[in-house]
């Protein structure tokens, strides 16, 4: 009984390091987190959920407001697609090919852009929100997966 119990204790720990290894692939890529925002150039207060990217947001987009209109998160897998969905028909399909996540922002079946994501966020201007001068941009962030081991 002790031998069997010592082979079987011996097999695991053998095939652990494989186990481990399969887990961190199945990991992914990495979680991108999508922020779709409204910009404007009516005078308005800072939306607190945008707080930590205002300055940029002026800077890179040029309007006098943003506001959070919806965000969501998907994992990316090593090599496959993910999809974060949004509001208003609007959508980004996230692609692994081994190390890069490519991002596609789509309203409906249009395609409004497409890039390479790098480490930091990236923020996208995009089509009109409304009649009233109003676009959307989203805000994409990549964040790692926290992998075994590591």
């Amino acid at each position: 009984m002790k031998t069997s119990r010592l082979i079987l204790f011996l097999a695991l720990l053998v095939a652990l390091p494989s186990l481990v290894s399969a887990a961190a692939a199945n990991a992914g890529l990495g979680r991108v987190r999508a922020i779709l925002i409204v910009a404007s150039n009516e005078q308005g207060p800072v939306d607190p959920k945008l707080a930590e990217y205002d300055a940029n947001l002026r800077r890179l987009l040029r309007f006098e407001s943003f506001r959070w209109a919806a965000e969501g998160s998907a994992v990316v897998p090593e090599t496959g697609n993910s999809t974060v969905a949004l509001v208003r028909d609007h959508k980004i399909e996230l692609t692994g090919d081994g190390r890069t996540i490519r991002a596609t922002w789509f309203e409906g079946s249009r395609r409004v852009l497409a890039l390479a994501l790098p480490d930091g966020p990236s923020i996208l201007g995009g089509p009109p929100w409304s009649d009233k001068g109003e676009v959307c941009a989203i805000i994409l962030i990549r964040e790692p997966i926290a992998r075994a081991g590591k």
